[in-house]
């Protein structure tokens, strides 16, 4: 209807959901024209409260019908026009569930505004309850208010107030040196307690100008006519009074419904009066045709034919109009049913899988069981499998079967397909859904107790999460999927991708903390260890320096123990040596003959350092032996690393003191040195576990550093929003402030359902989701809608986080771009 903006009805949620125990929040339903095509907006509102400066509130506060003050919009997003909205409650029993209304633009009332004026210079307006000018004769003035327009009409006689209480008045004003006369006389729209007004300013000048020029005319007028009236009413009275009177009694029947056929006139005068009667019968007929086909369309037969009376019959076109907007809209509210079937088909099934995908986290063929089978049995399909990326081996990913369900039956099958294999690999490679109404002969049979044969259609769709696809479902049937089928089930593996990924992670991790848990007892095992050879390293060392002190009594007794000390030098495991002043062996142990791959110890006498050693070691233990020459200083148990020109490396104890003869002469060094490879090996070994230990030891202590440095990281680079438990905005970081273009104070404080709502979330899945953070339940979804003038599709993760009692204490929301 062109003179409606909009037709909209609201219903409160506690009239309509079962076990809603809140006096608030209501569906809002609206239909409106929008580039020539009807639109129906559905949209939840007033979720955390009745707005109480609404005209909502108010009408729902009355609980009678309410005309609301008139107000400005743009519903072309260019031009603003003045509305009003006409509301009228719905109740049961009595009570207040919701509200039906139009809104209709006050514009077309302009017109007949200006059409009032009965004199020259004449001011005419329409004034609403709270005084706005809804139109005025000077279209400048339409939307003011009346006291700016007139502030001091206002201030002497108080139009607004007498306007409000709908009262009556007229009073006298000038302006510009004139007087005028104004009448408002009040207006009651309905059962509405709120009344408009209509008001008129003359001027004094105008009327009087036009009631002196009638006066004397009228008189003149009015003698003439009397007289010529009088004559033909004699002449004319008696030949037209009974036909007439005869057709006024059958026009006053037909003003009380009575269009019997039995009521036509049947006058032969010849005249105008018998044509009037003609007119009158085919008045009746037409009637009685008009009863006929309304009776017909009352009973529902939308089917019935009328036949025009003429081409300027309206009553007929109307009627036929009617009939043909009933069929319109009988064929509309089939199709609004369906429709509103389907919506509800989809959003029972998205809770529902919601639900379904909240199991079975740690098992993913338990998961994946679950999902099938449930959108087998949901999509009334004949069978249906899950295939899931097996990505153990890097080099060598495939498509691995974690579910398979068909006629009521778990069907245990092992089914790897490569990449790019068949149509589930192509499907996975490209990342598209595959729709087939034409299967192929040799690609898939639905097997049964009956027998088998081909489905109608097969459908796969990829499992795609923040553009990385994770599997491939494939689902077959007998009967062909609708397009709204085809697109709940590409929405639905959005969500089981989702879920898949968080599945996969949390068995990784699971996995992950088995092998820490593992990998720490073993530390704790090396640790000991290293503990028991550092017990033994140190007794060594306590033996070297034992050994070292009995040296020392040798060297006093050397003369006297000769012969023991060729002993000792034949025997002992240890390398011991005696070098001249310029550090050139003199004499050494057997045992450094094995270590030198020479045949005797004589072969080795009259060499150095220089011809066994790296030239680097062998300059160094030079300088080290010309320096206890020297100082007369041992070096005692001092740990070399040696490296060998055949890249032989060793690790060596060494002990080295100067060589004193009989006079106290310096002349040379001795020594003795120990192989400590393997010991140094293991302690190096325990170093390193130790410090690993250590490592992990501090790692397990630096969450909160490492937790500043990730939330340092994530600010910066991605969409982070802080919600307090009950949904307000806390916090918002300067990407997201950035891409909204607004300041946080403009944010902060808001609830989260005025910015980041889907509108195709429905209430219930709206309150799990909330439900589910404030039970410690990490979240995820993507996010697709305008915020703030924004085009956004966001993968968001929402985590709550606990405080030191283990209590939530705010919910953080991480995004990315999807």
């Amino acid at each position: 209807n062109p003179r409606y903006v909009s037709v909209w009805y609201n219903l409160e949620h506690f009239a309509t959901r079962p076990n809603y125990s809140k006096s608030y929040g209501r569906r809002s339903v609206v239909a409106f024209m929008e580039h020539g095509f009807s639109k129906i907006l559905i949209e939840p509102k007033d979720i955390t409260g009745d707005v109480v400066t609404s005209g909502y509130y108010k009408a729902k506060s009355l609980n009678q019908e309410v005309v609301l003050d008139p107000y400005f919009d743009s519903f072309d997003k260019v031009n603003e026009v003045l509305l009003t909205s006409i509301c009228v409650p719905i109740r049961n029993g009595g009570n207040f569930v919701g509200l039906a209304g139009v809104d209709i633009m006050l514009e077309k009332f302009q017109e007949t505004i200006e059409q009032i004026n009965p004199y020259p210079n004449t001011q005419a307006f329409l004034l609403s309850n709270n005084s706005t000018l809804v139109v005025h004769s000077n279209r400048l003035n339409t939307g003011k208010s009346f006291q700016e327009v007139y502030p001091e009409i206002e201030m002497r006689h108080g139009i607004v107030q007498k306007v409000g209480r709908g009262s009556s008045y007229n009073f006298d004003w000038h302006e510009d040196g004139k007087r005028y006369l104004s009448i408002i006389a009040p207006i009651k729209i309905g059962n509405s307690p709120a009344q408009w007004a209509v008001g008129i300013s003359i001027p004094y000048s105008e009327i009087t100008v036009d009631a002196r020029k009638s006066l004397l005319s009228g008189i003149l007028v009015a003698l003439l006519g009397i007289t010529i009236l009088s004559i033909v009413l004699f002449y004319v009275a008696k030949s037209i009074t009974k036909p007439i009177l005869q057709t006024t009694s059958v026009l006053n029947e037909m003003a009380q419904g009575n269009i019997d056929q039995s009521k036509k006139l049947s006058i032969a005068s010849g005249d105008e009066i018998e044509e009037m009667a003609g007119s009158v019968n085919k008045l009746i007929e037409g009637l009685n045709l008009t009863e006929k086909f309304a009776t017909e369309i009352g009973k529902g037969n939308l089917d019935a034919e009328y036949k025009l009376l003429g081409d300027k019959d309206q009553l007929g076109i109307s009627l036929i109009a009617m009939q043909k907007n009933l069929k319109k809209a009988k064929e509309f509210e089939v199709e609004r049913k369906a429709e509103e079937e389907r919506l509800n088909w989809g959003t029972k099934g998205m809770a529902t899988f919601g639900d379904i995908l909240r199991q079975n986290n740690d098992n993913l063929n338990e998961l994946s069981f679950n999902t099938i089978k449930n959108l087998v049995d949901y999509t009334k399909s004949n069978q249906g499998g899950i295939f899931v990326i097996n990505d153990n081996d890097r080099n060598h990913p495939f498509l691995e079967m974690t579910a398979c369900y068909a006629f009521d039956r778990r069907k245990h099958l092992e089914k790897t397909i490569e990449i790019g294999e068949g149509l589930v690999g192509r499907c996975f490679k490209e990342g598209k859904t595959i729709f087939m109404t034409d299967v192929p002969e040799t690609y898939i049979n639905i097997s049964s107790g009956l027998g088998k044969d081909r489905p109608r259609c097969l459908m796969l769709v990829p499992l795609k999460n923040n553009d990385e696809i994770l599997g491939v479902i494939e689902i077959a049937s007998f009967r062909v999927y609708e397009k709204f089928e085809v697109e709940f089930i590409e929405k639905l593996a959005e969500s089981i991708s989702a879920t898949l990924s968080s599945t996969k992670i949390n068995i990784r991790t699971t996995e992950l903390l088995a092998k820490s848990q593992q990998q720490a007892e073993e530390m704790l095992a090396q640790e000991e260890e290293v503990r028991q050879n550092m017990e033994e390293l140190q007794a060594t060392q306590e033996e070297m320096e034992r050994k070292q002190h009995e040296q020392e009594q040798i060297q006093d007794q050397l003369h006297q123990e000769i012969t023991l000390l060729n002993a000792l030098m034949e025997n002992i495991p240890d390398y011991i040596y005696f070098k001249d002043e310029r550090s050139n062996f003199i004499r050494i142990s057997k045992s450094m003959v094995e270590l030198f791959n020479a045949d005797s110890p004589e072969e080795l006498i009259g060499k150095s350092d220089f011809d066994f050693h790296a030239k680097e070691n062998a300059e160094k233990f030079f300088a080290e032996e010309q320096e206890i020459m020297r100082t007369k200083t041992s070096v005692v148990d001092n740990v070399v690393h040696e490296k060998f020109d055949d890249g032989k490396e060793q690790w060596v104890s060494a002990t080295k003191m100067p060589l004193i003869n009989t006079k106290g002469e310096v002349v040379g060094t001795w020594g003795i040195s120990k192989i400590i490879t393997e010991l140094k090996k293991a302690e190096l070994k325990a170093q390193k576990l130790a410090d690993e230990a250590e490592k992990l030891k501090s790692q397990t202590t630096s969450h909160e550093g490492e937790y500043q440095a990730i939330v340092k990281a994530i600010d910066s680079t991605t969409f982070l929003v802080e919600y307090s438990v009950d949904g307000i905005i806390i916090r918002i970081n300067d990407p997201l402030k950035a891409v909204l273009g607004k300041l946080a104070e403009d944010i902060t404080g808001k609830h989260h359902e005025e910015l980041f709502r889907a509108k195709s979330e429905d209430d219930a899945s709206y309150q799990q989701f909330w439900d589910d953070l404030r039970k410690g339940i990490i979240r995820q979804r993507v996010f697709k809608g305008t915020v703030g003038g924004a085009r956004l599709t966001l993968n968001e993760t929402y985590s709550p986080v606990l405080d030191n009692e283990g209590n939530i204490e705010k919910i953080i929301a991480i995004a990315v771009r999807g």
